[in-house]
């Protein structure tokens, strides 16, 4: 999934709208998601990014698989909150949890991860993590391929097949990720080696532009949100 979220990033139509401006918004938004209790700007919210990513036309699918992994941590982690919080603080947690998912797929589904790191790799202080970070995808996309033809392998033994047969499953699979990991990681070195690495990584970005406008309009909402939640 992190590949393919990667690549629909990349062929997106937001690509062009500077990464930091992104962010700045993203922040701005998950600050006032996480801290508000105020239903009418949780759902303002959902609406709002619901609309930015119809306009950029993200993929629904994604977009989905993105609300249905957030809803799915809600309703385990909300068992226990029955008994403690009533309806309505139950329900202004489910609009976060709803909310927060949306905004994190906007980001993702618009924003290459390269074209983040290479805007921070250009901060003198911030080369040091931009190289950590790039080095963290390539290892993720590794463990993921990894899980998947792991997976598929297992499922086409008759693996996964009930449900204590399925986590009895998943622990032997999560052991042979883990395994195969220590013996790609050994060629990996090797191949470093080989090739001279010393600890430096090329980076070929885009030269972004700010936008006074979009930087008025992320001033705007920042001001209306404001105004929504002291409502």
């Amino acid at each position: 999934m992190i590949r393919e979220i990667n690549l629909y990033a990349k062929n997106s139509k937001g690509k062009i709208i500077h990464p930091l401006e992104k962010l700045i918004l993203i922040a701005i938004a998950l600050v006032f998601n996480g801290y508000t209790k105020n239903i009418n700007f949780l759902i303002l919210n959902i609406i709002l990014f619901s609309f930015l990513s119809y306009r950029l036309r993200n993929p629904i699918k994604i977009v989905f698989k993105f609300m249905c992994i957030a809803i799915l941590f809600f309703v385990m982690s909300s068992i226990t909150l029955i008994f403690t919080y009533s309806i309505h603080e139950i329900s202004i947690i489910f609009l976060r949890v709803l909310s927060g998912s949306i905004i994190i797929s906007y980001l993702s589904l618009t924003t290459p991860l390269d074209d983040i790191i290479y805007v921070f790799y250009k901060i003198p202080i911030f080369k040091d993590l931009s190289d950590i970070a790039k080095s963290m995808e390539r290892f993720l996309i590794l463990i993921e391929d990894d899980f998947q033809i792991t997976y598929k392998a297992i499922k086409s033994r008759g693996g996964f097949n009930g449900f204590k047969r399925g986590i009895s499953d998943f622990g032997t699979m999560c052991g042979v990720v883990l395994k195969n990991l220590f013996h790609k990681w050994r060629d990996i070195d090797l191949g470093l080696n080989n090739r001279c690495y010393t600890g430096n990584i090329s980076y070929i970005g885009i030269d972004f532009n700010l936008s006074k406008i979009r930087i008025g309009l992320i001033a705007i909402y920042f001001i209306l949100s404001i105004i929504v939640i002291s409502i």
